[in-house]
Formats: C-alpha cells, structure tokens, sequence
C-alpha cells in the first residue's frame, strides 16, 4: 500500500506524463496524414482515406489541405515529375481545390527522408502553420495535362495509341494547347539511359515544338533514375504544366 506521500507523487508523476507531452504539440499545426510514393498500390483507397481524414478535421475556412511535393526541381517541373498527378489528388481530396495548397521542398526536408517525387499530405487547421516550403501555390492557380504518358497513350486532346506515324501530330497539338497557355512549360521525361528509338522520337519531338514556336526555355528534358524508369519505351512522357488562368488575370490586376 502506498503511503499518502507516496501516493500524491505517484499521482503528479503520472498528470505530468500526461500533460506535459500535450502541451509539447502544436493543435493548430499541421498534421501528417500519409504520403503516395512511386509504386506504391491502392493509391485511390488511400486517396479516399485522405480525403476522409480531412474532411472530418475541417471546420473554418482557414484550415486547408497541403500536398507538399518532394522535389529537387522547382514546382511547375515538379508535378510533371510527381509520382502520381497532384492536381488529380488535389481534386480527390479537396473537391473546390481553392482549399488545397500545393507545396514543395527539398526531399532532404520531407517527413521521413520521403523520396524525389513522393507527394506528402498534411491537414493544416490554420494556413499560418503550414509544413516547411521553398515555393507554394494554390492548387486551382496550376494545370498540368498529360500528353503521353508511360502506358504510350495520348491523353486529352484524342484517345488513340501513340504510333510513330501519329506521334508528330501528337506535338504540334500539344504546341497549339502550350502556347494557348502562354505560361506554360512541355516537361519530357525519359529514363536515365534512354534506348536509340526513345531518343530519336525526343530529339524529333523537341525539333518540332521549337518549329512551333514554343522557346526552348520553355521545354524541359527530365532524366529519371528511379527504379520503376523504363528504358524500354519508343515515346518520352510528356506533360504541359502551367499557371491557371485565373492565376494569370489574377496577377496583371492594378
């Protein structure tokens, strides 16, 4: 039996064990929900399952949710490179996407050393305390259409596979919708060690979009090097990223 003495030490000890660690977080900080990386399965449960967690913790417009993108490369080049289109997650998880902000950072700065690519998800009850960033935006500020993707299809503007025959016709489209755009860059993505079909078709692809009219600083060649990068494919992934339209008339208002 403890003695009274004994027994009020016990019981500061055990209040102090649990208060002291509450008042060591932050309540209206941000909050780490989960992250979607390359080749991970049952990425549309687990977007569901964000969404399902955010959606439960709102309760002011100020709160919002974050997808902060681990990248290297600054971040209209980084939701080309994304593991899984952001703007597609941001859609799923926020419905009105005014409500989603799209962050990016060094992946060195990520939760758990997260890889290049992985997108992270964070719940931010006020969008003062957001997760660490080099470069934000809102969500419905950006675009991105992907033009060919890893599966050599075209999407977007025709649903047909992509053949040598048509591929060129693929571009020029693709030129018409980047400078509709003006904003706007062509990301390619290749795998580090590209086979002779795949860099033809790049080098072919580039020639025609500076024919044109798109400027080369406008037209960004990636190398992956990550273990699901296929050396395999005759055609490079290609994707347009941009500012929104409203993000444009927005920023020339006096």
């Amino acid at each position: 039996m403890f003695s009274k003495v004994g027994k009020f030490y016990f019981g500061l000890g055990l209040l102090l064990f649990v208060v002291i660690p509450t008042f060591g977080q932050n309540p209206n900080g941000p909050h780490y929900l989960g992250s979607i990386s390359r080749g991970d399965e049952d990425v549309a449960e687990n977007v569901y399952r964000f969404r399902e967690m955010a959606r439960s913790s709102r309760r002011t417009k100020a709160d919002a949710i974050v997808l902060r993108i681990c990248s290297s490369q600054p971040l209209p080049i980084a939701l080309a490179a994304a593991s899984y289109d952001p703007l597609w997650v941001a859609q799923k998880i926020g419905n009105d996407t005014e409500h989603v902000i799209l962050l990016r950072t060094s992946p060195k700065d990520c939760n758990r050393a997260s890889g290049e690519g992985t997108i992270e998800v964070w719940f931010a009850e006020n969008t003062d305390s957001i997760p660490k960033f080099r470069e934000s935006y809102k969500a419905s500020d950006l675009f991105m259409q992907s033009v060919v993707s890893k599966d050599d299809w075209f999407q977007g503007l025709i649903s047909e596979a992509v053949t040598p025959a048509n591929f060129l016709e693929i571009i020029k489209e693709a030129s018409a919708v980047a400078e509709s755009k003006r904003c706007s860059l062509i990301v390619f993505q290749v795998s580090k060690d590209p086979n002779p079909t795949l860099t033809i078709n790049l080098r072919s692809a580039q020639s025609q979009l500076i024919a044109n009219g798109i400027p080369k600083d406008r037209i960004v060649v990636l190398y992956r090097n990550d273990a699901n990068a296929e050396n395999s494919s005759r055609f490079p992934d290609i994707a347009i990223v941009g500012k929104s339209v409203k993000a444009r008339t927005e920023a020339i208002q006096p």
